[in-house]
């Protein structure tokens, strides 16, 4: 089947740690992704390339943090 003249459209985030969305990177990133972790939502859980929720995601998300956005 053909679709012709159709957009796919994907919403990512252009920052992984900027979890607020807001554009810059400040505490509230922080305090947001440890609510996603504590609740165990998938943006916290996938900041690393294994399936469990741990703190090698967390570890990961400092260090996004840390490097910061381009």
């Amino acid at each position: 089947m053909s679709a012709n003249g159709i957009a796919r459209w994907r919403c990512e985030p252009t920052c992984y740690p900027d979890c607020d969305g807001n554009g810059s990177l400040d505490i509230f990133d922080f305090l947001c992704f440890q609510n996603g972790f504590v609740n165990g939502e998938p943006y916290a859980c996938d900041c690393d390339p294994d399936p469990a929720c741990d703190i090698f995601d967390f570890l990961c998300f400092q260090g996004a943090f840390v490097g910061g956005c381009l």
